[in-house]
């Protein structure tokens, strides 16, 4: 918990990179399903000589997975968006008093 509120926590403006960061880590992993059946499903086309779908590859299914993981990292944005903007508003209010 302690890793956690220690990457929250801003204390320099150079510090807000890790805003883009969290962004960035979240929108992959919620689109990692889509990638890897997108991806693997054409390195596995070419590899059997024709045309592959859910019903012919396992790889493909793995693009239904996405089903959870997208509304999952949607709610996570959300949350994470919160904690951010609660944690910006905290450091402006910090930088003004000093």
């Amino acid at each position: 918990m302690k890793l956690i509120t220690k990457f929250l926590e801003i204390k320099k403006t150079t510090d807000l990179f890790k805003i883009l960061i969290g962004y960035l880590v979240i929108i992959i992993l919620a689109l990692s399903p889509i990638i890897f059946a997108l991806v693997g499903g054409y390195i596995e086309g070419l590899i059997k000589g024709h045309p592959v779908n859910e019903g012919n590859s396992g790889i493909i299914a793995i693009g239904w997975l996405a089903m959870l993981t997208i509304p999952g990292g949607f709610l996570l944005l959300i949350l994470y968006s919160v904690l951010y903007t609660i944690n910006v508003i905290l450091f402006i209010k910090n930088k003004k008093k000093r």
